[in-house]
């Protein structure tokens, strides 16, 4: 795909989200830095909310589509964003798509969604906005240099929590892709929102707990932290989109139902 075509889909994605955004399916909570628990104080003016989309996911992939909004009156710049699981094998296990990664997955994502006919008004909206990304990336002359290269590639390989450190404020400036999540500068303009995407692979899935939530932890402008949560499946629910459902099979969790009786996710 050429430089004008990015351009032309960089307008589809622009009308796309903005006459159609809205909250997204699944809400943030806001958490108790300390201890993980609903906070029982204010909650933030922050709200995040997101989809696991469907069409851009899979047994490995999960391609996650963000909506922040901001309740209150003045501007909010959020950095040093860190994103987390509960369990220690899921951080592990989890990990951020980006570099030379990042650029496959695209190109592959593209021609199956082309293979199985889903190349649909929103499904196009949303991997334009990826591929926006990707010819900015392509074209900054901090990642044209190998180290900034093997930052990246770094980066893609280790799990959550080590890419938290490795990824400064500088290199969330120059060397993620636009309107990923963990891009800097984030800003959410007062009474209003900003959408942003992010897109997880699941290696190891003989030995990770299947996900369900998420945390988000931040830093505000005036220095608060802040940590929300976002659950986005129930963990007895057969996987829809079906990242991660070769845990869930294999583990083949279990409930009690109104009867009392202990039945499987199936």
């Amino acid at each position: 795909m050429n430089k004008p075509s990015y351009l032309f889909f960089a307008c589809i994605t622009s009308l796309f989200f903005g006459c159609a955004t809205v909250q997204k399916k699944y809400v943030s909570v806001t958490l108790d830095p300390k201890t993980d628990s609903i906070s029982s104080g204010r909650a933030s003016d922050l709200k995040f909310s997101c989809d696991l989309v469907p069409d851009l996911s899979s047994e490995n992939f999960a391609y996650f589509d963000f909506n922040i909004q901001n309740s209150s009156g003045q501007w909010h710049r959020i950095s040093n964003l860190k994103i987390s699981f509960p369990d220690s094998s899921q951080n592990a296990n989890i990990s951020l798509v980006l570099g030379a990664e990042f650029d496959a997955w695209y190109k592959a994502q593209m021609k199956k969604m082309n293979i199985d006919g889903l190349n649909r008004a929103m499904g196009s909206a949303l991997v334009a906005g990826v591929g926006i990304g990707l010819t900015n990336l392509s074209s900054n002359k901090d990642v044209q240099n190998i180290g900034s290269i093997l930052t990246l590639g770094t980066i893609a390989k280790v799990g959550l929590e080590a890419a938290g450190t490795v990824l400064d404020s500088a290199k969330r400036t120059t060397l993620i892709p636009e309107n990923h999540l963990m891009k800097e500068p984030l800003l959410v303009p007062p009474g209003l929102f900003s959408d942003r995407w992010l897109l997880l692979c699941s290696k190891n899935l003989d030995s990770s707990e299947y996900a369900t939530e998420f945390y988000l932890e931040y830093k505000l402008e005036d220095g608060r932290q802040e940590k929300q949560k976002i659950q986005f499946r129930q963990k007895y629910t057969i996987p829809n989109p079906i990242w991660q459902r070769k845990i869930f099979v294999k583990q083949k969790y279990y409930k009690t139902d109104e009867f009392g009786k202990s039945t499987t996710g199936f």
